[in-house]
């Protein structure tokens, strides 16, 4: 529920479901987007939003977060600190944290000569940005088994294209034709065998980054893969594309069927 307040990373459908395996339990794509539909999404930075991350800090961070969210969590869990979440969150309030956090975004008014409020940064739970979450998980004949997409970072206008289909066979390969502008307005670039029985399943950012700072690209074409993005990632970038496959995730002896 914080990674849908947040606009969090899709990289988080690697690591989340990883961390879970090793408790014994499964979470998958189809967890991440049952919990994202209808949750509020709150955070306003970069790259979905307006501000840098620096300013998420000072208007409290994930407590804060977890502050706007807390009737969606569980209080009474057990943390690393041996005292329950809601235990930690009064803490906070008891030990100054968050004075010390308006201090430092006062500091960075006057550095930057802005007005930043708390509320600009981390909107209020009935004043979200968007009630839909951040992520979504699509399904079709190019992915059976599920693909992601973060939908906060995608223009509207892209929600519903109809594009010609551009197939790369790796990351080189389509960043030196979108450099040397062979990828034209309308295109939809897929990248292939990037995934985790190709390469590894590397990140695609700098072809994801070379697509979207072109102003043009960035808001008229749509790229594909199996390979996953960076949490800098924006547009209409879609990855993970799954058919049914063995993935290992970061150790040998940790596989998850996806």
């Amino acid at each position: 529920m914080v990674h849908a307040a947040i606009s969090g990373s899709t990289n988080c459908l690697l690591h989340i479901p990883a961390i879970a395996h090793e408790f014994g339990f499964e979470i998958t794509g189809d967890t991440f987007d049952r919990l994202h539909r209808g949750a509020h999404y709150l955070l306003d930075i970069r790259p979905a939003g307006k501000w840098p991350a620096e300013v998420f800090y000072y208007a409290g961070g994930v407590p804060a977060i977890m502050e706007e969210i807390k009737e969606h969590l569980h209080l009474d869990v057990m943390t690393v600190t041996g005292k329950t979440l809601g235990e930690n969150l009064e803490e906070l309030k008891k030990n100054g944290f968050y004075e010390k956090c308006q201090k430092w975004l006062e500091e960075f008014n006057k550095r930057y000569n802005v007005h930043l409020t708390r509320e600009d940064i981390i909107r209020p739970y009935d004043k979200a940005i968007g009630t839909d979450g951040s992520i979504a998980i699509l399904k079709g004949n190019l992915a059976p088994e599920g693909a992601v997409i973060k939908h906060t970072a995608c223009p509207k206008e892209m929600f519903k294209a109809v594009l010609r289909a551009r197939p790369f066979d790796s990351e080189e390969e389509c960043l030196d034709a979108v450099l040397k502008h062979k990828v034209q307005k309308g295109d939809a670039v897929f990248i292939r065998y990037e995934g985790p029985k190709g390469s590894g399943m590397p990140e695609m950012f700098y072809t994801s980054e070379a697509i979207s700072s072109d102003k043009e690209l960035g808001r008229s074409i749509a790229l594909i893969t199996d390979g996953r993005f960076s949490g800098a990632s924006t547009g209409p970038v879609i990855g993970h594309c799954s058919q049914k496959q063995w993935m290992e995730v970061r150790s040998p002896w940790l596989k998850r069927e996806i």
